[in-house]
């Protein structure tokens, strides 16, 4: 299932001055069976700005993040019922 998100910066609650890159779609199931491998999938258009970070989250607990600037760039988190290959 292909999530298409449409937000202003206003509704997310992001402050004048601050910006953000849009988010065109996510792949997300929405729902696995246990063990099941899944593929998490965001296709975004950052307008012209740097990319700062990508993070997932499961029930409000970061399990990956990503950085460019960083070394390394990936960063997984031990979180419940999530594994990251």
């Amino acid at each position: 299932m292909i999530y298409e998100v449409y937000q202003t910066n206003n509704q997310l609650g992001i402050p004048p001055g601050v910006s953000t890159l849009q988010i065109k779609a996510l792949q997300v199931p929405e729902s696995i069976e246990a063990g099941q491998v899944v593929k998490l999938s965001c296709v975004f258009d950052p307008e012209q700005e740097e990319l700062y970070s990508v993070k997932w989250y499961k029930d409000d607990v970061e399990f990956f993040r990503f950085l460019p600037r960083d070394k390394p760039a990936n960063q997984f988190f031990e979180t419940r019922d999530v594994e990251v290959d």
